[in-house]
């Protein structure tokens, strides 16, 4: 250790001795003249290149990085419209609360999906009872929707998913209703075709 403090003074004390020598020394002039001697004559190793000209190098590789390129655009912009669907972050949520809970809407939502296949029925007989009815199960899930968007942002989201469930026990209860009601529709029309006939 102290053999190379007194090496390093040494240096120390030779650069600053010779400190003005260092500064005036510059490259002669023909030092690129000797450079340029020294190289090959041989041209042929060197081939001009146009300016603004790719160099294929490896081009079938160059083609599987383009294409690998392309994949990789797309994943990403996949995976940022799959990011910023608020329904994915919910149903996570709901799951995060209980797997009951997530059962429970699933179990409702396909129920609903079934009644309101059967309400559509009658379109084309009843538009404006069909009408009526969707009107009224739209406004509710305008409202399930809105909660379900509330759901990432609430502290409570235990309370906030039982709303929903509520919501979606409303709507089958309503759709039950609704089927009721026309199923005695089609009753009394029946019952007014049979009183005509006798007539």
């Amino acid at each position: 250790m102290n053999q190379s403090k007194k090496a390093s003074n040494r240096l120390e004390r030779f650069v600053r001795d010779h400190r003005d020598e260092f500064e005036n020394l510059e490259p002669s002039l023909d030092l690129w003249e000797k450079l340029e001697a020294k190289l090959p004559n041989d041209t042929t190793l060197v081939q001009p290149v146009e300016k603004n000209t790719i160099i294929p190098f490896f081009p079938k590789i160059q083609r599987y990085w383009r294409v690998a390129a392309s994949v990789a655009v797309i994943i990403g912009a996949l995976g940022l419209w799959y990011a910023n669907q608020p329904s994915s972050n919910s149903d996570i949520i709901v799951s995060q609360v209980g797997d009951q809970y997530k059962q429970q809407m699933v179990h409702y939502a396909s129920l609903i999906e079934t009644k309101r296949d059967e309400i559509r029925q009658i379109a084309d007989n009843e538009p404006a009872l069909y009408q009526e009815f969707s009107s009224e199960i739209e406004r509710l899930n305008k409202d399930y929707q809105s909660l379900k968007a509330e759901l990432p942002q609430t502290p409570n989201q235990e309370e906030l998913v039982k709303a929903m469930i509520q919501n979606l026990q409303l709507q089958l209860d309503i759709l039950n209703q609704q089927l009721s009601i026309i199923q005695r529709v089609k009753e009394a029309k029946q019952g007014h075709g049979k009183s005509m006939q006798t007539i």
